[in-house]
C-alpha cells in the first residue's frame, strides 16, 4: 500500500509539474495548438474540389494525427534528461515519469484529433460515425504519442529524437496500402505494413465509411491501436528505467 501510495503521490506531483510547464511554455504552446487547425485546413483545400471524403482522405487523417502524436512527444522526456536522472536517484519511479507526460500530452492528442475531425467534416463530409473516426484518430495519435516518448526516452539528446523520429514515421508511409497499391504484395511488404500504426487507423477508417461497417473489424483495428500503444509505453519505461540502473552502476564505481 505504501508503494501504491508514493506511486500516486508522485503521479499527483508530476501532473501538476509537467501541466504548469507545458502552459507556460506559451512559445511552444501556440504552434502546438496552432497545428491540427492549419493541417486541417490543408485537407479542405486539397479535397475541396472532390467534395466527397476519399480513401487518400481517411489515410491523411490517420497520419497526420499519428505524425503529430509523435513530433508532440519526441522530445518530451529527453529535455529533462538531468532532472530525470538526479530524481531517478532520488526513488522517482519510471513507470509514473512516463504515464505523468503520456496523460498530458493524451489531451493535447484528444483536442488536435477532434479539431481534424470536426474540421475537415465541416467541408468534407466523412462518411459513417463521426465519433468513431473521431476515436480511431484519437487512437492514432495514442500511438504516436507513446511511439514518440520511445524515441525520447532512447535518445541522449533532442536533436539526435527529432533526427530519430522521420526514420520512423516515412515507412509509415512506404508500405501502406496507399502507396503500395499491389493486388499481390510480398509476405515481407504485408507483414511490415501490419507493424505500422497507419494501416490500422487506415483500414479502421475505411470500415467506418462503409455502408454497413463490420462493428468487429472496427473493435480489432482500435484493439490493435490499443496494444500497440502499451507496448511503446512499456518501452518507453524500460527505457527510463535502464537510466537509474545506469546511475545506481555510475553511483557504486
Amino acid at each position: 500500500m505504501r508503494g501504491w501510495g508514493m506511486s500516486a503521490y508522485q503521479l499527483d506531483l508530476l501532473l501538476s509539474r509537467s501541466c504548469d510547464t507545458f502552459c507556460a511554455d506559451r512559445g511552444n504552446l501556440w504552434p502546438l495548438l496552432l497545428q491540427a487547425p492549419l493541417i486541417a485546413a490543408c485537407m479542405v483545400i486539397v479535397w475541396r474540389d472532390v467534395q466527397q471524403a476519399t480513401d487518400t482522405l481517411y489515410f491523411v487523417l490517420g497520419l497526420s494525427a499519428l505524425w503529430l502524436g509523435t513530433l508532440n512527444a519526441c522530445r518530451e522526456i529527453v529535455k529533462e534528461r538531468p532532472i530525470v536522472v538526479r530524481e531517478l536517484a532520488l526513488g522517482l519511479e519510471p513507470t509514473t515519469y512516463v504515464l505523468s507526460k503520456f496523460a498530458i500530452l493524451a489531451l493535447l492528442a484528444l483536442l488536435q484529433a477532434l479539431v481534424l475531425v470536426v474540421g475537415v467534416d465541416a467541408f468534407i463530409p466523412l462518411e459513417g460515425s463521426l465519433l468513431g473516426h473521431f476515436l480511431t484518430l484519437w487512437l492514432a495519435a495514442l500511438a504516436g504519442t507513446a511511439l514518440g516518448l520511445a524515441i525520447s526516452a532512447a535518445t541522449s539528446t533532442s536533436d539526435r529524437a527529432v533526427a530519430l523520429a522521420p526514420i520512423l514515421l516515412i515507412p509509415q508511409i512506404l508500405f501502406s496500402q496507399v502507396v503500395l497499391d499491389a493486388s499481390d504484395p510480398s509476405p515481407l511488404t504485408v507483414h511490415l505494413r501490419q507493424l505500422t500504426i497507419s494501416e490500422w487507423a487506415y483500414v479502421a477508417a475505411l470500415e467506418l465509411g462503409e455502408n454497413t461497417p463490420d462493428r468487429g473489424a472496427i473493435a480489432y483495428d482500435w484493439a490493435i491501436l490499443i496494444l500497440m500503444t502499451l507496448a511503446l509505453l512499456a518501452l518507453s519505461i524500460y527505457l527510463v528505467r535502464a537510466w537509474r540502473q545506469s546511475v545506481a552502476i555510475s553511483a557504486q564505481a
